[in-house]
């Protein structure tokens, strides 16, 4: 028997008594009151019947009527949202649960701070029972709302005391007026993305701040992560079987399968900010080795008046010696924001250069044939839209820093080289190219390791010849941090007990292609697949038709963002708020000398109403700063 325990008083639940006492609440104008007329209006539109408004027999409280309601869940009107399970106690995912469990999971995915925990208990007369404990349940008015209230209703109605303000996180006391200045500084260094001219983004109205430990945690997090690729490498040369069998995996036959020598120096992984017992923790979703943003943090921190940590520390992990970013054609959208990093570092007497695997007047006929207009695309952006490439490269002065193939012969023999393109999107000549560079002194700083691009790596953690290694070398503690810190993540197979535990938990999974797909689709959330945004039939469709794909696909468990309400300036210079928004935080790690772990920056990322947090023409862009 299942029995729910409230952390709070039960006069504070939005039932009968209240809603009997409705009409003499609504005569206040206070805050409270008009939004319970506003829940009480959306309970309406799903069919609930105010208690004075219905015969003594057929009235019901609304606790009675979200118990209804939540029956129906799945069917005809409700088929997005999550169905009770089958029956009152199971096991889900190895530990017994209530029917309700995916409708908690997907409430704490719309309210990051709601959690929920299973009690045993002893009862007179009932003997033992398994009991539900909410914490931190969200409010409206100071009320407690339904289950399916919480489903349905807009995130904004909730009391916001749940919610991260950006209040807590900014300088916004004493500032006034349109920061037009930020927009107009960014643009000026150079920095864009394929058409567009400056800003693709909205800009925060000021920095987010994180606590140190946050800082302190993500420095040790970056230690054991180098430390995880150099064994996993080295497991692989060894042809430990786990390892093998994981990595080569559905590898396509294009693929050079590479494993030259060399250490991964750079590091930029997709974090989630979460939130554990009242506590911050990032948890990692992906780790790009290959990544881009160096520039657009460099743009950011300058035009923010930050110190410029993106620069300074990879000129210390530099140590003096040349930079050459080799890029493939594929990726010329990041050539703004590449150019824009390499121009910041030869302003500190670096030699460095952006040089493509084509020449730049094919590119430049590439860009006027692809690059179009997203549909929907702002008005700012349509009309700031630029696709005359070699136009733009001499506007901005950057006919020293971005270079086509014919100076790849060129590249000096002591230079840190950075692969900007996956194996898939190399030739064959350029990847032999690349080794050859790195035979005669050069230092790949992502090597020629095919299996790096691939997410697959990140199920590696789970592989006790790769856990006992880390353990040997850094500690237990580097286990422990990454078992925290990175999200479960699972190979796609047709093992059967792997797929009835996704067909089961499918609020718990989603699941992305991991690499070499052949159309750029493994970056980040561009093949994310949902299953608590799915029915049970199209979840069961979407892993059968993933099974059969040619390339490695992963399923990884879902991670609940804290959320924030957070200031931004438009394009008109107005200050406006984005509420409810997930977080995508992409600091950039190096490995420096002696082991130390040198950061390099980073930005949060914040979109609303979407699953997929990434750089899009509606997502929040703030530097993030750690200060107590």
């Amino acid at each position: 028997m299942f029995v729910v325990i409230y952390k709070f008083l039960r006069s504070k639940d939005l039932s009968t008594h209240q809603f009997h006492r409705e009409k003499e609440m609504i005569r206040s104008a206070d805050s409270p009151t008009q939004k319970h007329a506003e829940l009480l209006e959306m309970r309406r539109k799903h069919g609930f019947v105010r208690y004075d408004e219905t015969p003594f027999r057929r009235r019901q409280s609304a606790k009675r009527w979200s118990r209804g309601m939540l029956a129906t869940l799945g069917e005809e009107g409700y088929g997005e949202l999550p169905r009770q399970l089958p029956s009152a106690e199971q096991l889900l995912g190895g530990r017994i649960v209530t029917k309700n469990a995916l409708i908690y999971q997907a409430i704490q995915e719309k309210f990051s701070s709601f959690a929920w925990e299973y009690r045993q208990v002893s009862r007179p007369r009932y003997g033992i029972s398994t009991v539900v404990v909410f914490h931190n349940y969200p409010t409206v008015g100071g009320k407690r709302p339904t289950l399916f209230d919480l489903l349905v209703m807009p995130s904004e109605l909730a009391d916001h005391a749940l919610y991260h303000s950006i209040n807590h996180h900014t300088e916004m006391a004493g500032m006034s007026g349109p920061i037009e200045q930020i927009r107009t500084d960014v643009a000026a260094s150079g920095f864009g993305y394929k058409g567009i001219d400056g800003l693709s983004w909205l800009p925060a109205f000021g920095p987010i701040k994180l606590p140190c430990y946050l800082e302190k945690e993500l420095l040790e997090l970056g230690r054991a992560l180098f430390t995880f690729f150099s064994v996993v490498a080295d497991l692989y040369r060894k042809e430990d079987r786990w390892v093998r069998d994981l990595l080569s995996h559905k590898v396509p036959l294009n693929i050079v399968r590479l494993m030259e020598e060399g250490t991964v120096d750079v590091i930029r992984p997709d974090i989630v900010l979460t939130e554990v017992g009242g506590r911050l923790q990032f948890v990692l979703t992906e780790l790009e080795t290959c990544p881009g943003g160096q520039g657009m943090g460099y743009s950011v921190e300058k035009a923010y008046g930050l110190a410029e940590t993106s620069v300074s520390s990879f000129v210390e992990y530099l140590a003096g010696r040349p930079y050459r970013v080799v890029a493939t054609h594929q990726w010329a959208e990041y050539t703004w924001e590449l150019a824009t990093f390499c121009q910041a570092l030869r302003e500190k007497g670096v030699d460095a250069e952006v040089l493509f695997d084509t020449f730049l007047d094919q590119i430049h006929t590439q860009v006027a044939d692809s690059w179009i207009i997203p549909p929907g695309a702002p008005l700012h952006v349509r009309q700031e839209w630029n696709t005359d490439f070699l136009g733009r490269i001499a506007r901005l002065g950057l006919g020293k820093v971005v270079r086509g193939a014919e100076y790849l012969g060129d590249i000096p023999q002591n230079a840190v080289v950075y692969r900007f393109g996956y194996f898939d999107n190399f030739g064959r000549d350029v990847l032999t190219f690349l080794k050859k560079c790195q035979d005669k002194g050069a230092v790949v700083i992502n090597p020629l390791q095919f299996m790096l691009e691939s997410k697959s790596l990140m199920a590696a953690i789970g592989i006790s010849s790769v856990r006992e290694i880390i353990g040997r070398r850094i500690g237990s503690e580097g286990v422990a941090i990454l078992d925290r810190c990175v999200a479960e993540t699972r190979l796609l197979t047709s093992d059967e007990d792997l797929l009835a535990e996704l067909y089961r938990d499918r609020g718990y999974w989603l699941t992305k292609f991991a690499a070499w797909d052949g159309s750029n689709r493994s970056w980040g959330s561009r093949s994310l697949e949902v299953g608590s945004y799915m029915s049970d039939v199209d979840w069961q469709r979407s892993l059968s038709e993933r099974l059969d794909l040619g390339f490695p696909v992963v399923a990884q468990h879902t991670i609940s963002s804290v959320r924030y309400n957070i200031a931004y300036t438009g394009v008109d210079g107005r200050v406006a708020v984005l509420p409810d928004a997930r977080t995508r935080f992409t600091p950039f790690l190096y490995r420096g000398k002696d082991g130390q772990i040198l950061y390099g920056g980073g930005l949060m990322t914040l979109r609303s109403n979407t699953f997929r947090v990434h750089g899009a023409t509606d997502a929040v862009e703030a530097p993030v700063i750690f200060q107590d």
